[in-house]
């Protein structure tokens, strides 16, 4: 909610801060510019959700070289029909962590959250990942993936129709 041009009042949900060096979905995933996508966690674990629920997602991104820009991370959720129903772009760690500053080697956890909307309607969503150039808006190719993007799970939404 929105107070003025200088406060409002959010209402979010974070992921838990995991090691760093364990990861429940360990993945391969070569971005190109020196950046390597080495897996994600994701609570519920089994992906069901019901309205209200909080869908916590914490993806470990990794350098192998030094990216030469700041690339945008973008996270969606496609419903059953196809249509986008969230999304959040930012730099990795909510911008705590620009791609440019990234050193060979390091790692980088990139933690959301998102409390179910009570009017999604029941079905398989996919939640999928992946960045972009921001100067361009191209995505960048993900190398063991299906294109510009990954999809990390399929979320159920459990809940029932009133």
């Amino acid at each position: 909610r929105t107070f003025s041009d200088y406060s409002r009042l959010c209402l979010y949900a974070t992921a838990d801060p995991p090691d760093a060096a364990s990861v429940q979905h360990p993945l391969d995933l070569d971005l190109g510019h020196g950046i390597r996508l080495a897996g994600f966690d994701l609570h519920p674990v089994d992906g069901h959700v019901a309205a209200g629920d909080v869908l916590r997602l914490s993806l470990l991104w990794e350098s192998t070289g030094t990216p030469e820009s700041d690339y945008i991370v973008f996270v969606q959720i496609v419903g059953p029909d196809g249509q986008l129903v969230w999304q959040q772009d930012h730099m990795p760690a909510d911008g705590f962590s620009p791609t440019s500053d990234w050193l060979t080697g390091g790692q980088v956890r990139d933690n959301y959250g998102l409390i179910v909307p009570a009017e999604w309607t029941p079905g398989t969503y996919r939640l999928i990942a992946g960045m972009y150039d921001p100067q361009s808006g191209d995505r960048l190719h993900i190398t063991g993936a299906s294109g510009d993007y990954v999809q990390l799970s399929e979320i159920t939404n459990v809940t029932a129709q009133p």
